[in-house]
């Protein structure tokens, strides 16, 4: 999806932000050909942060999601994020506010910093 294309109402941030938002904060020295984008996934997908942190991560198609691509290791991999997850993962990365992985994908989408500290 071109950045222009992207709902701005689904965003916390700039849209150039998403694009640049790196979730392994540089430890990807395997990757080749590494590739970002704003997708419309056709099937359900997972969003790895949410996987992690447990709780239901499964996003229904349609849904509007951060995704990288690339070589890792000499296979092709590809791996989704909520874009809740990436807006909190920018604000990490901006102010080391709340880190991404803590969170499931409900608890990302409800957070906001500004009322954390209310």
């Amino acid at each position: 999806m071109k950045p222009k294309r992207v709902p701005v109402e689904l965003l916390r941030h700039p849209v150039d932000k998403y694009f640049n938002y790196d979730p392994y904060w540089g430890d990807e020295e395997q990757a080749v050909m590494r590739k970002i984008e704003l997708v419309r996934p056709r099937s359900a997908s997972d969003c790895f942060m949410g996987a992690r942190a447990g709780g239901n991560c499964n996003h229904p198609p349609g849904t509007v999601m951060w995704q990288e691509s690339g070589l890792i290791g000499g296979s092709f991999a590809k791996s989704h994020l909520c874009l809740a997850h990436v807006a909190i993962g920018i604000e990490y990365e901006e102010s080391g506010d709340r880190n991404p992985y803590e969170f499931t994908c409900e608890q990302a989408a409800a957070y906001r910093p500004e009322a954390e500290g209310a």
